[in-house]
Formats: C-alpha cells, sequence, structure tokens
C-alpha cells in the first residue's frame, strides 16, 4: 500500500452513461432499503456524489453503485461525481472501492 498514490480528485457532472460498475464491489443492500434510497433521491436529489476515475474513455466507479443505478432508473441523464484526475490501478480500485464500502 505504501506505493499506492492519494485519490486526488475533481468535481465534475457527467453523463450517467458513460459510467460503469466496478467487477469489485461487495456491498450489497435490500431491496427494502434500495426502494427507500431511490425515493429519498427522487424527493431530494442526489445529496454529495459518487466516486469514478476515469478509464478507456469512460468513467469506473469507485463508490455509488446503488445511487448510480437508482439515478438511471429515476431517468436522469447526468450526475454529479468526484472523479480522480488519474486513472488508477487494478489495486487501486480494490484499495478505494473497499475503502468506501467501510467508511
Amino acid at each position: 500500500m505504501s506505493n499506492m498514490n492519494k485519490l486526488v480528485t475533481e468535481k465534475k457532472v457527467v453523463k450517467i452513461d458513460e459510467i460503469k460498475p466496478n467487477k469489485f464491489n461487495p456491498n450489497r443492500m435490500s431491496d427494502f432499503i434500495y426502494q427507500r434510497m431511490k425515493q429519498t433521491l427522487s424527493e431530494k436529489g442526489l445529496f454529495g456524489s459518487v466516486y469514478v476515475h476515469p478509464t478507456c474513455g469512460i468513467y469506473e466507479l469507485l463508490d455509488g453503485e446503488h445511487r448510480l443505478k437508482a439515478c438511471k432508473e429515476l431517468g436522469w441523464t447526468h450526475i454529479p461525481v468526484e472523479c480522480s484526475i488519474s486513472e488508477l490501478t487494478e489495486s487501486e480500485v480494490k484499495f478505494w472501492t473497499l475503502y468506501f464500502n467501510n467508511t
């Protein structure tokens, strides 16, 4: 982990279809909690951002898979993100995904 760079991000609004989930997300959510979160997003909007990093001309999620899915289902076309200013390695993606899931 000592070779890992700090996560430096910038705020952006990106097309929701340009974001893909990563394959490392261990987080699970009950349908009941998911539907409540989706209702809150519909009524109050998104507080904060999802976290992504650029890769291969699109963005890969680090945090916010359920929020992203709900926003897509609600018909959003754009979403605010905290975007890493650089592409991350696979081990960094794993680290940050687990970090966000545990905080």
